[in-house]
């Protein structure tokens, strides 16, 4: 009898410290949220460099749920995937060609996860920043073609002295060969195993 009340009296204290654990976690989250909503904005000192994390994804909007998932994960002091709103970024890019305080733009990181339309929009409002006379300078490990693409039109590149660059070219053509082997008199002789070869079709 005595195991018994052993084992039930530490399972009952297990579970006191589980849901004081789950309750501190749970006001550190609601904490974390009161304080990003009630952040008056960024004051922006003298020679300031908006700085654009391109090692995140970004959406056309964040959504409600991308920023109670990201102060959950600064509540229990994980560094989740960071999520960014287009929308948020291009009227920040608009807003930092007029303020005077701000010299220039920093792009930093290779590997943003952004379809092209998104890429095409960002860098299309980069040109239009650049007209301001300011600067942006891109900076990255490792480029992917997708970021080297909106890197482009920065006016200094920058990658780490052992970094790549993954470039692959945007467009891809597939030769055809028919007229040109009729050309030469070329008659194909094809052996294959199978319905398909990938070396004849094209």
């Amino acid at each position: 009898m005595k195991e018994f009340w052993k084992f039930t009296g530490a399972t009952i204290v297990g579970l006191f410290l589980f849901l004081i654990i789950q309750w501190m976690m749970f006001v550190m989250m609601l904490s974390s949220l009161a304080a990003a909503g009630s952040s008056s904005g960024t004051v922006l000192k003298s020679h300031s460099v908006y700085e654009i994390d391109l090692e995140s994804v970004i959406n056309e909007r964040v959504s409600s749920e991308d920023d109670m998932m990201s102060a959950f994960n600064n509540a229990a002091g994980r560094s989740g995937e960071k999520v960014y709103g287009l929308d948020v970024i291009l009227s920040n890019i608009k807003k930092a060609k007029t303020n005077d305080n701000i010299e220039g733009i920093y792009l930093n990181g290779g590997n943003a996860n952004a379809g092209f339309a998104t890429l095409q929009e960002l860098r299309n409002a980069l040109l239009d920043f650049k007209e301001s006379g300011k600067f942006i300078i891109a900076y990255a490990d490792n480029f992917s073609e997708k970021t080297y693409y909106l890197s482009s039109v920065a006016d200094k590149v920058c990658l780490h002295p052992y970094g790549s660059v993954d470039w692959g070219g945007l467009s891809a053509n597939i030769m055809f060969y028919k007229r040109v082997l009729d050309k030469l008199g070329v008659d194909m002789q094809v052996f294959k195993v199978g319905t398909y070869k990938s070396a004849v079709e094209p």
